[in-house]
């Protein structure tokens, strides 16, 4: 593995547009893939890569880890090229967001609160065709005892109005005095297909008497009602999962965010007052053209001996705009931003090593 700090480029181009004041270093990877860097407004310093997913040489491939290690780590040894992905939580070595591979969900995820980064459903796919999506999702669950069935559409966040459920996605979560909780164990339920049921039983059900965190292990969920109800300790469970039709017959969905664009115009889904929105930071972002057979995937440098203070989301959402991005979406960022083109890590990461990540894409050799 080459070293971020000696960058050794190819078939070099180099030209600026006096429009948007960058200078760009071109290098042709394979057939249907580029890489560019970027020095935008002498502010910046951005990684490319564009893909043409329609090529017959190339695919783009998407794996998860949950012992957490280094982008270089992952074993992918027909990478041509290398990027992280989503969101993850060091201490419980989990992904943060909702996650699927080959339509079976494998992680139920949360949303953000008002500080946090994917405050809406948004994701990242591709069908079983290689067919690139960024979009909305809704992901719901039925729990149905033989007295009553739960629709529920909220997963490991407060809601004082409507039935959540509580996985071991993020590991623990803030429960409100007055709440009545329902442990139900379930045993391995992921990976499961959309619309399969998996039984469980419940093994208890209380109320919430004051403010308490629940750490959930690995084999139980909890269902959070807002009033009582007919269910009783031993009663049977089926548990199902399902999601839009748009989101069926993917090899792979990733949840992230903010979005960043929209139908080609600058569309922040956080509020761009909030810290989170406009601090300066390293980051990653996945993107796709008008015509939709180009994804780039980008990152921005940061925080690296002070040599650049990286994007803000809101600078970073005009900017793909510019660029001529129809749809983006804000991926892990900070010191899990990283990039490597053939074997040689083409950004510096923040932290000055590569740190261990949960996730990551891949363009591979078919």
């Amino acid at each position: 593995m080459k070293r971020f700090f000696e960058p050794v480029i190819r078939h070099v181009k180099r030209f600026k547009t006096s429009d948007t004041k960058k200078t760009i270093t071109q290098m042709p990877v394979s057939e249907g893939l580029h890489y560019s860097k970027l020095h935008v407004r002498h502010r910046h310093v951005m990684h490319v890569l564009t893909f043409d997913w329609s090529s017959s040489s190339l695919q783009l491939d998407w794996q998860h880890d949950d012992r957490l290690q280094a982008l270089d780590q992952f074993d992918q040894s027909s990478a041509v090229a290398r990027i992280n992905g989503s969101f993850f939580n060091p201490k419980s070595q989990k992904p943060v967001y909702m996650m699927a591979e080959n339509d079976q969900l494998t992680n139920v995820g949360t949303l953000s609160g008002e500080n946090g980064y994917m405050q809406t459903p948004k994701a990242f796919g591709v069908t079983h065709d290689d067919e690139p999506v960024i979009d909305s999702f809704q992901l719901r669950a039925r729990v149905k005892s033989q007295h009553e069935t739960f629709n529920v559409k909220h997963f490991n966040v407060l809601n004082q109005d409507e039935e959540v459920l509580y996985t071991d996605s993020t590991f623990q979560y803030s429960i409100s005095e007055g709440d009545t909780l329902v442990f139900i164990e379930v045993g391995n339920y992921l990976p499961m297909g959309w619309g399969q049921h998996h039984v469980g039983y419940i093994n208890q059900i209380r109320q919430a008497d004051r403010s308490e965190t629940l750490i959930i292990p690995n084999n139980e969920i909890i269902l959070k009602l807002p009033y009582s109800s007919n269910l009783k300790p031993g009663d049977t469970i089926s548990l199902s999962f399902d999601i839009d039709d748009r989101w069926k017959d993917m090899r792979w969905i990733v949840a992230s965010g903010p979005e960043l664009v929209k139908g080609g115009e600058p569309n922040l889904d956080i509020c761009p007052e909030r810290f989170v929105a406009k601090k300066r930071a390293p980051r990653t972002v996945v993107a796709i053209n008008h015509k939709r057979h180009e994804i780039y995937f980008m990152t921005v440098e940061g925080k690296y001996l002070t040599y650049h203070q990286g994007m803000s989301l809101v600078e970073l959402s005009y900017w793909l705009a510019e660029w001529g991005a129809d749809q983006a979406l804000n991926l892990d960022g900070g010191s899990s931003s990283t990039m490597i083109v053939e074997d040689e890590v083409v950004n510096r990461p923040s932290a000055g090593v590569l740190e261990p990540i949960h996730n990551a894409f891949f363009i591979t050799k078919k």
